[in-house]
C-alpha cells in the first residue's frame, strides 16, 4: 500500500512481570499519520482515541510498529531515540518496537514480510539499547470485531463511543 514511504501504527497489550509483553491488539495508521521514505509519526489524536478504546479492554500502549521497507532490519538511531523518549514521556519501565521489511525468497522469488521485535528498557545502561526480542503469534484470539469497527470510525475522523 505505501511501497516507497514508511507506514506503522501502535501495539497495545500488558506488560508481564518476567519483562515479556503480551500483545493484544496492532493498529496501524490514523487519517492524518505523516509518513516520508525514512519516517512515520502516528497521528496523535488516534493513537489517543485508541488508547482510550484498547484500555477498557485491559490494552494499554506498550509500542510501536513500522516499516523499513528493504532497508536494515534493526532500530534506527532516531527509532532508539523514539523510543526512550516515549519511556521517559510516560514513566514506562519497557517499551517494545516492531519493525517490519519486506524480502525476497530467494527460492520462489516472491515477496513475504519479516518482522522483527526490539525491546527497550528505562533501566538500561543506555535507554536507547535494545535486545531482539522473541515473537509468539497466537492463532486464538478474543474477538475484537466490536473494537476494530469503533477504531476505524475513530481512524476516519468520527465520534469516539466507548458504550
Amino acid at each position: 500500500m505505501y511501497p516507497n514511504v514508511e507506514t506503522g501504527g501502535d501495539i497495545f497489550g500488558q506488560w508481564l512481570p518476567s519483562g515479556e509483553c503480551a500483545i493484544r491488539h496492532v493498529i496501524g495508521p490514523g487519517a492524518d499519520a505523516q509518513r516520508s521514505s525514512v519516517t512515520f509519526n502516528q497521528s496523535l489524536a488516534y493513537l489517543k482515541a485508541a488508547s482510550e478504546v484498547l484500555g477498557t479492554k485491559q490494552a494499554f500502549h506498550i509500542g510501536d510498529w513500522h516499516s523499513h521497507h528493504r532497508l536494515f532490519d534493526y532500530p534506527s538511531g532516531g527509532d532508539s531515540r523514539t523510543c526512550a523518549i516515549a519511556m521517559k514521556n510516560n514513566n514506562k519501565a519497557f517499551f517494545v518496537l516492531v519493525i517490519a521489511n519486506i524480502r525476497d525468497d530467494v527460492a520462489t522469488n516472491l515477496p513475504y514480510v519479516q518482522i522483527s521485535a526490539f525491546r527497550y528498557a528505562a533501566d538500561a545502561k543506555d535507554p536507547r539499547e535494545f535486545v531482539l526480542a522473541a515473537v509468539e503469534f497466537i492463532d486464538k484470539a478474543p474477538d475484537y470485531s466490536a473494537v476494530h469497527a469503533e477504531l476505524e470510525n475513530v481512524r476516519a475522523g468520527g465520534v469516539l463511543s466507548l458504550t
